[in-house]
């Protein structure tokens, strides 16, 4: 029981991570650093678009602004670049320790959860999806409950579903090569132009299902427009954290 009570209390701080993240994101595109909420910072990339400045969005940001929230929970404890417990092959020929972004603990020092960040979409037809697979690996067959959070600039109404489709197929994947322990899986998602995110905390053994039933069983329902988001779905259990009106959904 205490150690689910611990794993909400993340899935609060990813939740508060997604205001400061919002917050500043908007601040910074609007040249308005009065208005940014702390000292974070997202500078512009060296490319334009049509000669409007683009702001550089990376999991780093997410990281810096987690660990954030973290320091102001004098409740949890959290380690950076924690070494993984297996080892991995995820370069070269050899086997060797990984690392988690971040490893989260209580007070007691207890492992509460692994951590991975990652940043911007992908398709479920792209060539390689080895940037998705080698931290889902980690995540999966390391000991522990373990927390995906991801960072998106802006979605259209396919992106989401896209991503989850390739978490979804390498995620049955490696669990049909390998043994994987039943565990708690949070999967987090902040979109920053259209303010808002959504988060369902799933066991690992929805993976071991066929690659199509796993895919179905993480599908979510919502509409956007360029900068907002428009309507909510309830399907599979997300649940929507936003910063502004939603029309309609289950969203909070």
């Amino acid at each position: 029981m205490l150690h689910d009570l611990v794993f909400d209390l993340v899935g609060r701080v990813a939740r508060s991570v997604d205001t400061l993240l919002w917050h500043t994101y908007h601040a910074c595109l609007e040249h308005d650093t009065k208005r940014l909420p702390s000292a974070l910072y997202f500078v512009n990339r060296s490319e334009s678009r049509k000669g409007v400045p683009q702001l550089r969005v990376s999991e780093q940001e997410a990281r810096f602004a987690f660990v954030r929230e973290l320091e102001n929970n004098c409740r949890l404890l959290y380690a950076v670049e924690r070494p993984t417990e297996r080892l991995y092959c995820q370069s070269g020929e050899s086997s060797t320790k990984a690392s988690f972004d971040l490893g989260i603990f209580d007070q007691s020092g207890e492992l509460a959860a692994n951590v991975e960040f990652k940043a911007g979409g992908i398709s479920d037809r792209a060539r390689s999806t080895a940037r998705i697979s080698k931290d889902l690996e980690k995540l999966l067959l390391d000991p522990g409950p373990a927390v995906w959070f991801h960072i998106l600039e802006a979605v259209d109404n396919s992106t989401l579903g896209n991503l989850l489709k390739v978490i979804a197929m390498n995620a049955a994947s490696i669990c049909s090569g390998n043994t994987v322990d039943d565990k708690s899986f949070l999967l987090h998602f902040t979109v920053l132009r259209q303010r808002f995110s959504i988060q369902r905390v799933v066991q690992t053994s929805t993976f071991v299902e066929e690659v199509e039933e796993a895919q179905e069983s993480l599908q979510v329902k919502y509409r956007v427009t360029r900068d907002v988001l428009q309507t909510a779905g309830s399907a599979n259990k997300w649940s929507f954290h936003h910063g502004g009106q939603v029309r309609s959904g289950t969203s909070k």
